[in-house]
């Protein structure tokens, strides 16, 4: 059997998987950057990164129960169960990685600000109920598409070179990060992760 799509439609579906890889590389590496760049305190930054990484796994089932219960976000024709979690995922989570190298938008505050350890921590969380509903719609839908395991076997295969390509999407911009966080470099580069 198959799902009837031709490659392009199959390199299409694991493409839709290269936004999240790249938040996910920009929230993992945002607490470096706010302490050693942004000069946040590192023991509140080490509770916010401690209280995130035991609550980000938790959103993952949270997520995936309330997809498999709750009507969709948007009702959509042919778009299924998943395609509209996704689609109204993706805005909040590009918002979220454009602003979180911009705390204070338009000024830098001052060094060991709590607004700084605020700011990563709404932006953490909000990127990863995002992120979780992102990769949870990815990960069923793939399943549910491409059944058999040869087509679904081609479909990871593609999925790889896209990895690739996040990972130097996402990190690119942060080593620019690490040799100059001027506001400028910054704006640029959080305008970037937001197209």
């Amino acid at each position: 059997g198959t799902s009837g799509h031709c490659r392009k439609k199959q390199f299409r579906f694991a493409y839709g998987g290269f936004a999240p890889l790249v938040a996910m590389l920009v929230v993992f590496f945002a607490k470096d950057m706010y302490i050693l760049k942004f000069g946040a305190n590192t023991t509140r930054v080490s509770c916010v990164a401690i209280v995130w990484s035991l609550a980000f796994p938790c959103m993952y089932p949270i997520v995936g129960y309330l997809m498999d219960r709750e009507p969709p976000i948007l009702a959509i024709k042919n778009w299924g169960r998943r395609a509209p979690w996704f689609a109204v995922h993706l805005i909040p989570l590009a918002l979220t990685i454009g602003l979180i190298y911009l705390p204070g938008l338009f000024w830098q505050p001052e060094t060991g600000s709590v607004f700084l350890d605020v700011w990563l921590a709404i932006c953490l969380f909000a990127a990863s109920w995002c992120l979780s509903v992102l990769l949870n719609s990815l990960e069923s839908s793939r399943a549910e598409i491409y059944p058999f395991k040869d087509e679904r076997t081609i479909v990871e295969a593609m999925s790889k070179p896209v990895g690739v390509m996040a990972a130097t999407a996402g990190l690119a911009p942060q080593l620019a990060l690490w040799a100059s966080s001027s506001m400028a470099m910054r704006f640029a580069i959080s305008i970037g992760f937001f197209m």
